[in-house]
């Protein structure tokens, strides 16, 4: 009623409060499809509410959910009555000639929907005000308005029964929507007119900015490249051991077969020089060590010839391509990060192609280890969503502990990009390594879930998008990566299960997620325990998965790294 104020006054605060009611009011899935099974059993349906708000407003909002085909509408606003006295129920009853034992009434309110019509001989159906729907839904009573109504958004509009889809939609589907979003606020005010995703993690990414900022004037592309693809194509421009060793792997450990990987030769051709060096397939190198390795230099100046030979070749064919997708003048690329390695190979192509270039880097996260490539160009313009080492030297890196699990997200369900070849009058074309997740032809395990995992994320960044309220943004990134830490740090067995097992593959080298022996043949064999540690790629999953008790694994995992 809005005491005290002038009827153009309330009339706009009353206007103003339906709007806000359109915005948040959703229908419950569950209670929609009871009605649509009422319906089609030729049962009566009638809507019965205490709610102050105008019939018209009702019956607008039931029409706007598919709910319109109902015998009657009754609300306190219209008949003056309510359901907490009885006299609404008995208002109904009177006008429709309803028995009192012939009908059910379902509502959220104990008092009003259970107790006064069980009172009055009606029977009654109580259900929870509000039902988490997944438990990928956390609800945080401490939270702020707007991410409260997030997290109901979330709750009310996720699809329930495939766990791997409800963890795309109520986990990973956030953090993506607030990437893309940041990613086209910043391309605009960078005056970046085309942003090229790079495969394969752009590929998601790219159908997501589609759906959120398909409308706002930036041109989007897909750019089949790879580290590789890229990589091996310029090793003649700089074909030094210490050069190569900066474009490997970042990681603890680094097999023989990413070494192979990085000078683009394949590793089976060259088994027994290797083997003269005194090196076999599955030699492994730590990382700190490489520069010192005197034998692994000296395989790389015998092979020397051989890299040069081929990556002139592969050059040649990478430059075809790029001419072919337009790459040049002022543009940005879009890549799950770490360091900024193929925008500056792919500087170095375009160097040398004498096409003038100026490229700017939007990554999810620029680790520390950027500076690597930075040494070698001092032009790299990169940005990171989530942190950013280059802006903030102190920042976080906050899915260390779960890299692998992160960036199985991401992949487009196909093979990596090895090289590029002429394919007749259509010109250079990407060629495909054979896609991990799959063999003879057939999908393993892998793959159909993180389909559906994908599927719900740009479900969520479709569904999103077109709420007036939401659609806005204005949640920071830690807050859309909430989630998927907790589930990165402190994963519950569900999420160990449904993840712990999946294959990792990283520049040749396999290993699964989190995947640990039993404790006994550690204790039997304390060494394999650090080296299978060290090949994980999701270390907290692994201490949790190997312990199976509740400890501070993340915590753990850091106290590890420091006195590493």
């Amino acid at each position: 009623s809005y005491p005290g104020l002038s009827p153009a006054e309330r009339d706009e605060l009353a206007d103003r409060e339906l709007s806000a009611e359109r915005l948040f009011i959703t229908v419950s899935p569950e209670m929609q499809l009871l009605y649509r099974r009422c319906r089609e059993a030729g049962k009566r349906v009638f809507f019965i509410s205490d709610i102050y708000l105008p019939e018209a407003f009702m019956t607008e909002l039931l029409s706007a959910f598919g709910l319109q085909d109902c015998d009657g509408l009754y609300v306190s606003s219209r008949f003056r009555l309510t359901k907490r006295t009885g006299r609404l129920f008995a208002e109904l009853r009177r006008r429709e000639q309803i028995r009192p034992g012939s009908w059910i009434h379902i509502g959220d309110s104990f008092e009003s929907d259970f107790r006064i019509p069980r009172k009055m001989k009606i029977k009654a159906i109580h259900i929870p005000a509000r039902t988490i729907r997944s438990d990928f839904v956390r609800m945080d009573p401490k939270a702020g308005l707007k991410e409260r109504v997030l997290k109901a958004f979330i709750n009310n509009h996720i699809s329930c029964g495939d766990p791997y889809y409800e963890f795309g939609f109520a986990c990973f589907g956030m953090f993506l929507w607030g990437y893309v979003n940041w990613i086209a606020a910043n391309a605009r005010r960078d005056g970046i007119g085309t942003l090229f995703f790079l495969s394969r993690d752009g590929f998601l990414m790219k159908e997501a900015f589609d759906i959120c900022c398909g409308e706002g004037g930036i041109r989007s592309a897909y750019l089949e490249v790879s580290r590789r693809s890229l990589r091996v194509p310029t090793l003649w421009l700089h074909c030094r051991y210490e050069w190569l060793l900066d474009m490997l792997t970042p990681s603890m450990r680094v097999p023989l077969s990413s070494f192979f990987d990085g000078i683009g030769l394949p590793l089976t051709e060259y088994l027994p020089l290797a083997a003269s060096h005194g090196f076999e397939a599955g030699s492994c190198f730590e990382r700190k060590g490489l520069s010192e390795n005197e034998g692994l230099r000296a395989l790389f100046e015998e092979l020397r010839p051989a890299i040069l030979e081929n990556s002139k070749k592969e050059f040649s064919l990478l430059s075809d391509y790029l001419k072919e997708q337009g790459v040049g003048g002022r543009f940005g690329i879009v890549d799950i990060g770490w360091s900024g390695s193929m925008q500056r190979f792919l500087l170095d192509a375009l160097d040398e192609l004498g096409i003038p270039a100026s490229i700017k880097g939007y990554y999810v996260g620029l680790a520390d280890y950027y500076k690597r490539n930075e040494k070698y160009r001092k032009d790299l313009d990169l940005s990171g969503y989530l942190f950013d080492f280059k802006k903030n030297p102190k920042d976080y890196d906050c899915r260390q502990s779960f890299v692998g699990l992160f960036e199985t997200l991401f992949p487009e369900q196909k093979g990596s990009v090895e090289r590029y070849e002429k394919h007749g009058s259509e010109g250079a074309r990407a060629v495909r390594l054979p896609y991990e997740y799959a063999s003879d032809g057939r999908s393993a395990s892998e793959k159909e879930p993180l389909e559906a995992l994908q599927r719900g994320a740009l479900d969520f960044c479709r569904q999103i998008s077109a709420h007036p309220f939401l659609s806005s943004g204005d949640f920071s990134p830690k807050l859309l990566f909430r989630e998927l830490y907790h589930a990165g740090t402190d994963p519950s067995g569900r999420m160990l299960a449904m993840f712990g097992d999946f294959r990792f593959i990283d520049e040749k080298e396999t290993s699964r997620l989190a995947a640990p022996k039993a404790l006994s043949a550690y204790i039997r064999d304390p060494g394999s325990l650090r080296n299978d540690f060290l090949k994980s790629r999701w270390k907290t999953g692994f201490l949790k998965r190997l312990f199976k008790v509740k400890l501070p694994y993340q915590k753990l995992y850091l106290l590890m790294r420091r006195l590493k």
